[in-house]
């Protein structure tokens, strides 16, 4: 990086860019490796955010950006999850209920063995405290992980910021948000994937790292919420 201009060195090849030639920088993910994306006139060139110091490469990136563009309003901005982001979320959904059936299928062939012809308890009957403590942990494990797999289905893929709040398109209809009915952002639970909750009066939604630029859609959304 020189104070004109900024350089990425690659493997096969390196990419440049003046500064006065940027237009964007953002955040995004595929399988969870996040990286950052310079956009300029002619193309856009990235470096992963594990990069040593990568914030305050970012903050001067951002700083040395042409003015009009740092500065211009945006009102309204639309944020998108990425195409594998998306594959990957119903993965996680499919796989949380297949779990879940494999979970209650396994308790009820306990529950269903027999004494078997010559009279011997079946190898997989067990006694009457060891079935309730596994029907006990097979209901939690199939509550949990079928709570996590409504709330990673309901991930929306797309979210625009406008004035008055938030629309959010999930696989199954588009939720507008007003800024009244926004409450908070918060941390997801441990059980769900990485991201941050969007909390309104009468839902939460989860928005992954697969959402382009996530950091920065948080940061809008926060300004929208009464706390700040």
């Amino acid at each position: 990086m020189t104070r004109r201009a900024l350089t990425a060195y690659r493997l096969f090849g390196n990419k440049k860019c003046d500064f006065r030639d940027i237009t964007k920088v953002s955040r995004r993910a595929n399988f969870n490796v996040i990286r950052f994306v310079v956009e300029y006139l002619d193309g856009e060139l990235s470096f992963p955010a594990w990069l040593k110091n990568v914030d305050s490469l970012v903050s001067i990136i951002k700083a040395n950006m042409p003015a009009y563009i740092a500065s211009k309003p945006s009102s309204t901005r639309v944020f998108k999850q990425d195409l594998v982001a998306t594959f990957f979320q119903v993965g996680q959904v499919l796989v949380s209920l297949v779990f879940v059936g494999v979970v209650l299928l396994f308790t009820a062939q306990i529950f269903s063995s027999a004494v078997l012809p010559n009279g011997t308890v079946g190898a997989i009957a067990a006694g009457q405290t060891d079935k309730l403590l596994l029907a006990v942990f097979a209901v939690v494990i199939s509550i949990l992980l079928s709570y996590r797999a409504y709330v990673i289905l309901l991930m929306p893929v797309s979210v625009k910021i406008t004035d008055d709040g938030l629309e959010l398109q999930t696989f199954f209809n588009r939720r507008t948000i007003t800024r009244a009915n926004l409450k908070a952002v918060k941390e997801p639970l441990p059980l769900l994937p990485e991201g941050f909750m969007i909390c309104a009066q009468d839902a939460k939604f989860l928005v992954g790292t697969g959402m382009d630029a996530a950091d920065e859609l948080e940061s809008a959304v926060r300004e929208l919420c009464p706390e700040g």
